[in-house]
């Protein structure tokens, strides 16, 4: 691999560290923010379904964010992954206990 396809996967993988550990402090924050919310109306106290349901976009919204991030990330390495073989089928033939074709291997008895 030339330095220049490392240095641009480095940099790919830095970025997306970085955007995770933002979303991962937006999660934090916004979980504070809904304890907060449950505390509230522990006590009685009272919380319009507005300001609830906007609780509970939020938290709905980061958590999506958090997997659309984690479904790149592993696309990203899965197409690098077949990159590097050179663009044969990976996984066909490699299998543990498999005969080559992709189908598992029968183990014969003694029989």
């Amino acid at each position: 691999m030339s330095d220049s396809k490392a240095h641009d996967r480095a940099r790919w993988s830095e970025w997306l560290l970085g955007v995770g550990a933002l979303l991962s402090i937006a999660a934090l924050w916004s979980s504070w923010q809904q304890l907060q919310l449950i505390q509230d109306l522990a006590r009685g106290a009272y919380v319009a379904n507005a300001v609830v349901e906007a609780s509970d976009a939020r938290q709905q919204l980061i958590g999506f964010a958090q997997l659309g991030l984690g479904l790149v990330s592993a696309g990203r390495e899965e197409l690098e992954r077949v990159r590097r073989a050179g663009g044969q089928q990976v996984g066909h033939g490699n299998r543990l206990g498999s005969g080559g074709s992709g189908h598992p291997r029968r183990l014969r008895s003694g029989r």
